[in-house]
């Protein structure tokens, strides 16, 4: 099979990367595209094309390009449905942890596509992240859950490394502290039958500091603000997907 990549960002690089670490795929089954005058030529070469452009110039890119029905055209980024052109699509969102091999990828599979051309873009995608698939209705909401929370993360270890810096730690040593913190606490989760609840009840101590901490984030209503921000970020990716539909139309 061979695949190309029209735009290459670092979102590309982390795929490509991925995928020739795999061995799945050759350096020399594999065309990158980064200026409108090869595009064409990257949607001629291939059998999978991978849309990693910003959603700002995908009616530029996409508008300029000659459509193949029997090629498989691959969307990354928010709003770009399966039936943006007619054409066999598979839509995906990924993010940004793909970039060291720690991604998460949801994904769905638009009209015409066969078993066989779903699941070998699926083991492309397994190469930096982890897939999961949906039906399209659930695909917007994907994006607050996985594509765009990186960000919230690094907003929340930014705040306890400020915190540390504030109190004399160096904020090196704290941002390292925070971040290492997170990722073990993650990789409990994934390895415990527990709830996130079951083990945020574990680390605490009746009269204890850490029930203290977690008594003034539910004062403060946490959770409600987490799903506030995803709640609009969903909202932001479904205008998006209008958007793009009536540029299209």
């Amino acid at each position: 099979m061979k695949i190309s990549f029209i735009g290459h960002g670092n979102m590309a690089k982390a795929m490509i990367t991925g995928i020739i670490k795999s061995k799945l795929i050759s350096k020399t089954d594999i065309y990158i595209s980064d200026c409108d005058k090869n595009n064409q030529a990257a949607v001629d070469f291939a059998d999978y094309i991978f849309l990693t452009v910003k959603p700002n110039i995908y009616k530029h890119v996409v508008s300029n390009l000659v459509w193949t029905k029997n090629k498989v055209f691959i969307t990354v980024a928010p709003g770009i449905k399966t039936t943006f052109i007619d054409a066999k699509v598979i839509r995906t969102m990924p993010n940004t942890p793909a970039l060291v091999g720690e991604g998460v990828t949801s994904v769905c599979r638009g009209k015409d596509i066969t078993n066989q051309e779903f699941n070998f873009v699926k083991k492309l995608l397994a190469t930096f992240s982890v897939v999961y698939e949906f039906e399209e209705s659930l695909m917007d909401y994907t994006i607050a859950l996985s594509g765009s929370s990186p960000a919230y993360l690094y907003m929340f270890i930014e705040a306890m490394a400020n915190y540390g810096k504030k109190h004399g730690i160096n904020y090196e040593t704290a941002k390292n502290m925070a971040a290492q913190t997170l990722l073990g606490s993650a990789k409990m989760i994934l390895a415990s039958e527990d709830t996130p609840e079951t083990l945020c009840a574990k680390v605490c101590t009746k009269g204890g500091a850490t029930i203290k901490a977690v008594e003034t984030f539910r004062n403060l209503d946490f959770e409600a603000t987490i799903i506030q921000a995803m709640e609009a970020c969903c909202s932001r990716a479904f205008e998006m997907a209008d958007e793009f539909d009536k540029e299209m139309s």
